[in-house]
């Protein structure tokens, strides 16, 4: 099997006590730096069109939104995207801005390198390298605390610091500053220019942030500095700790008193539980009301309240239009059809001992098929299904000569569009593949061996497609490819090279060099398709969805040309 691939020219993208002894003269590093801190040069604006950022982009100033992605600083203004760094940056981590009462600027910090800018688009330099994630990072005023060195910002220089035998230095967004020495006495800073004094509390082994100021604990249990250094006690309370000084920058601190944020309007769009009737609009639940989504951006169109109203455990079942929702009411699953984006859905008909997942995860506007008659009874090798015309019909088991039925638990079945509908089971496990087919009436039993070993473990239901009777999967993760089992059993398939996901008949393939490619026949043709802005992740989260596809810090909204 040769699957033919429509490959143009790839869209890539553009993309109290003794003071502590002064400091001494600074010392020079021994690590290398990069050169002046100066603007940066960058590639030319691209426009985002379909990608969206993900939730590691973050607010900087006049509204730009900013983030590393694979070693390279991304900025989004105005709809369009600027890599500002032609090439990756090695160890180049997440941007991280220092509060201007620490001297401001932006530290940038990954498992295995610091580097520091005085904004987000001038050149960042190195400052040091990292020989352990598990050592913490420092903030002092213009100053970073790195495995045991202090280093001055923004030149990098190595100095001594201000407490002898330092093990730890903390400073917060209101310019507070703690150091702790190696035989753990505290010495605090409250203001710039302001000497490190003692503090009484001794034996302290930890330093952290809880939002309101730096938390201490010591011998005398966990007590908090406050804005003049002093130490207070610290009640027990909800909320958040952190021990990375850097994760002490947080904007907004999270205040867990409050309901978790929303979803982006992207992230709602592609979450795995949404549906979409078309390419324009999707829907989603939420408790007793039904959303309308924009298909193309994931904002909300409409709020149908009390649409499931004396309902409950509401799952979409299948997109399109009708599209059909089904609700675990306890004894029996109500199904609800949705054919109006301003109505309130229609109960369909109700199943006993049924629930949502017994349906599997059908494409849009395909057969609905049960894997049990009409009524709810199980009946091995029989399904009940939804014809075109809306009305329902039990399908009888086919004729079982060899006996599988009754061995192999069938608990995925689908239909294709000429109603034939197929369940699935395999033998032992992870044996032979057992087929029952409506459409040939019989059970087809297919031979492990004849599978490749590349597509074993990687066999999906919701990454199939039905195209004249022939079975053909969409493997996807890191050994990808199409694989087709046709009518007669015999097995084919080509491997693809790169990084794929799949739902139903579409595919994202991520090559090893980067380019994008999409399916939306099940694999028998490929397209070009743009890259996001710094070009596809090579590694990382990578999901596609009926809505689009999440890639890491992108997301991808909808299918097809843009």
């Amino acid at each position: 099997m040769k699957f033919r691939a429509l490959l143009g020219a790839t869209l890539l993208s553009g993309c109290g006590g003794a003071p502590p002894p002064a400091p001494a003269t600074p010392i020079p590093s021994a690590t290398p730096t990069s050169a002046p801190d100066v603007p940066a040069p960058s590639l030319p604006p691209q426009k985002l069109s379909r990608w969206v950022p993900g939730d590691i982009f973050r607010h900087f100033d006049n509204g730009k939104q900013a983030a590393v992605v694979a070693g390279r600083r991304i900025l989004i203004s105005d709809g369009e995207a600027t890599v500002l760094d032609e090439k990756p940056l090695p160890g180049l981590g997440r941007p991280v801005r220092v509060p201007e009462l620490l001297g401001g600027g932006v530290l940038f910090t990954s498992d295995s390198h610091v580097y520091f800018a005085s904004a987000f688009e001038a050149a960042p330099r190195l400052i040091t390298r990292r020989a352990s994630s598990e050592a913490r990072i420092g903030v002092g005023r213009s100053q970073v605390f790195v495995e045991g060195a202090l280093y001055a910002l923004p030149n990098g220089e190595k100095i001594a610091p201000p407490v002898k035998d330092m093990v730890m230095l903390f400073g917060t967004p209101k310019g507070v500053v703690a150091a702790v020495s190696k035989t753990g006495d505290l010495y605090v800073s409250t203001a710039h220019g302001q000497p490190f004094k003692k503090s009484p509390a001794s034996g302290v082994q930890y330093l952290g942030y809880d939002g309101k100021g730096i938390v201490v604990s010591s011998k005398g249990g966990s007590e908090r500095l406050d804005a003049d250094g002093h130490l207070v006690p610290r009640p027990n309370e909800p909320g958040m700790t952190v021990s990375d000084n850097v994760d002490a920058f947080q904007e907004p601190w999270p205040d867990f008193s409050r309901p978790p944020p929303e979803p982006s309007a992207a992230e709602r769009l592609l979450d795995p539980l949404v549906t979409a009737m078309d390419a324009e609009t999707a829907l989603a639940v939420k408790g007793e009301d039904l959303l309308v989504l924009d298909g193309r951006t994931g904002a909300i169109t409409n709020t149908i309240q009390g649409a499931f109203a004396g309902h409950e455990n509401c799952f979409p079942i299948r997109g399109g239009t009708p599209a059909f929702i089904g609700c675990n009411d306890g004894p029996a699953m109500t199904l609800m059809r949705i054919e109006s984006t301003t109505e309130k859905p229609t109960v369909e008909r109700s199943f006993k001992g049924t629930y949502t997942q017994d349906f599997g995860d059908p494409p849009s506007g395909a057969p609905l098929a049960l894997p049990k008659r009409c009524d709810g009874s199980n009946v091995p090798g029989a399904a009940c299904l939804r014809k075109s015309d809306g009305t329902w019909v039990d399908v009888p088991a086919p004729p079982d000569p060899q006996k599988l039925l009754s061995k192999v638990p069938f608990n995925v079945s689908t239909a294709a569009e000429n109603g034939a509908v197929y369940r699935f089971g395999w033998m032992n496990g992870n044996g032979d593949l057992i087929v029952t087919d409506s459409g040939q009436k019989k059970v087809r039993r297919i031979d492990a061996n004849r599978f490749p070993k590349w597509a074993k473990g990687g066999i999906r239901w919701d990454a199939l497609g039905i195209h004249d009777g022939t079975l053909r999967f969409l493997i996807a993760g890191d050994s990808p490819g199409v694989l087709e089992i046709h009518p007669d059993d015999s097995v084919t398939g080509e491997q693809l090279e790169g990084r794929m996901a799949s739902i139903h008949d579409r595919a994202l393939l991520i090559s090893k060099s980067g380019e994008l490619r999409e399916t939306l026949d099940g694999g028998e043709t490929f397209t070009d398709v743009p890259a996001p802005p710094g070009g596809a992740p090579k590694s990382g989260f990578f999901r596609c969805v009926e809505t689009g596809c999440s890639l890491g810090p992108w997301h991808r909204v909808g299918w097809g040309p843009d």
